[in-house]
């Protein structure tokens, strides 16, 4: 749907999908998601279900957008394997951050320092590392030398 097709299109009639790339469709998910106002459509492929791999069930949700200056009706319809497979996705994310984060924790925590002010400079580093965990608490002890 970009802007030189909708003009030559004129008056006509249409149905198109919108890429998740354009705002507005983000913006038609959202307002879908914050009504939670969804409607089953229910499975929409033409071959039955297995066992190995059950069907996709869809859910539609209708909102005004408006694109290129026109306001447009707009259906947003997500399909639960698309939100299993973002689950999958952010999961995964997720323990690789755990993993990262772990293994940074150990290497800093075998490292000694020869003063207060290095150990807060460590610290002060680690607070910076990106991370899909909260915020780093980081500790220490004093040894006397």
């Amino acid at each position: 749907m970009t802007e030189d097709n909708r003009a030559a299109l004129g008056d006509t009639l249409f149905i198109t999908r919108l890429p998740a790339t354009y705002t507005a469709c983000g913006r038609v998910i959202a307002e879908a998601v914050a009504r939670h106002q969804w409607e089953e459509v229910g499975g929409l492929a033409q071959t039955p279900p297995t066992r190995h791999r059950p069907g996709t069930l869809y859910k539609g949700a209708e909102a005004v957008g408006t694109l290129y200056g026109k306001t447009y009706r707009a259906i947003g319809v997500p399909s639960r394997s698309q939100d299993q497979r973002r689950q999958r996705r952010l999961a995964r994310e997720f323990q690789a951050s755990a993993a990262m984060r772990e293994a940074t924790r150990r290497e800093v925590a075998q490292q000694e320092y020869a003063c207060l002010a290095d150990a807060e400079a460590a610290a002060a580093k680690l607070r910076t590392v990106q991370s899909a965990y909260p915020q780093w608490e980081a500790g220490g002890e004093e040894r006397p030398q």
